[in-house]
């Protein structure tokens, strides 16, 4: 039994190494790191999902317009890939350093989002003004305040 108790340990020390490096967790905590990889299953297994429906809807029309009926596949996983990689490291990120950031974010959210109903900054895509321009840089701000709001409500 104490020999299982040893072989167990030194297999742990390298493994926690691992562990820290790629799931950000420094301490022998099996239900953070438990957690940790089902988000990036979850999240894996609902890009999959994504990539797979943009596939299906898109390939005749990618193939007519671009010649090519993986173009909007390519672009899907690439944008997926990037995504999960930030995902990972943010994972790293120590979540309490937002807090004293908090109460800007929520506020310059707020401000980009009366800044679409200005005229000439907001602009008009589909029949409403969701978005900002910029240079040829456009997007809609209520994606940045999603992000706004999430850091926010913790700290009530």
């Amino acid at each position: 039994m104490s020999k299982l108790k040893v072989q167990r340990k030194s297999k742990s020390k390298s493994q926690n190494f691992w562990d820290s490096v790629f799931l950000g967790i420094n301490r022998d905590d099996e239900r953070q790191k438990q957690v940790r990889l089902h988000s990036i299953d979850g999240d894996s297994g609902l890009d999959g999902i994504g990539i797979v429906m943009v596939y299906s809807t898109s390939a005749i029309l990618a193939g007519d317009r671009f010649q090519d009926p993986y173009y909007f596949l390519e672009r899907q996983a690439l944008y997926a890939g990037i995504g999960l990689i930030l995902m990972m490291l943010m994972m790293f990120f120590p979540y309490e350093a937002l807090k004293r950031f908090a109460y800007p974010i929520f506020i310059l959210s707020i401000l980009v989002l009366v800044a679409v109903l200005i005229p000439g900054i907001g602009h008009r895509a589909g029949g409403s003004m969701r978005w900002l321009k910029i240079q040829s840089f456009s997007f809609q701000p209520s994606e940045f305040a999603k992000l706004g709001l999430i850091i926010f409500w913790p700290t009530f």
